[in-house]
């Protein structure tokens, strides 16, 4: 594989894909979700009125981008072009990729109050997320 299948991707597929799995973290961390549970996970307590700074979104936003970006490639690569074959690809890069990585930067974190809470609400964010892109990705 070489960047030049960058040319070959469906950009559109690619920024909706993007929007959906953005999107997903909106209701996935809301408050009738995980948003209270996942804040408790990490030891954040959020304040009556208090506002986030863009930073807090476009962050998240760039990486879903990045990601949606990689599973295009890696779907364009291994000829990922059925329902069948997305879900395969998308399961391999969330659980293989995704969980395996979080599992071992933030479950295992002695920092975090709850880490196995946190794995569990961020990790499955991830693969529902992750998964979705690259089906769509792969049957658009």
């Amino acid at each position: 594989m070489s960047f030049d299948v960058l040319d070959d991707l469906n950009w559109l597929a690619v920024v909706v894909a993007t929007a959906i799995y953005f999107g997903l973290a909106g209701l996935w961390f809301a408050e009738p979700l995980f948003g209270p549970a996942w804040r408790r996970s990490i030891g954040w307590e959020k304040r009556a009125g208090e506002r986030l700074g863009p930073g807090y979104y476009v962050g998240p936003l760039l990486t879903c981008l990045v990601a949606v970006i990689s599973v295009a490639m890696l779907s364009e690569a291994t000829g990922s072009d059925s329902f069948a074959k997305g879900l395969v690809l998308g399961l391999v890069v969330a659980v293989g990729v995704a969980c395996s990585v979080l599992f071992v930067t933030g479950a295992l974190d002695p920092q975090r109050p709850r880490p196995i809470v946190w794995f569990a609400i961020t990790g499955g964010y991830h693969l529902i997320g992750l998964v979705i892109a690259s089906l769509l990705i792969a049957v658009w």
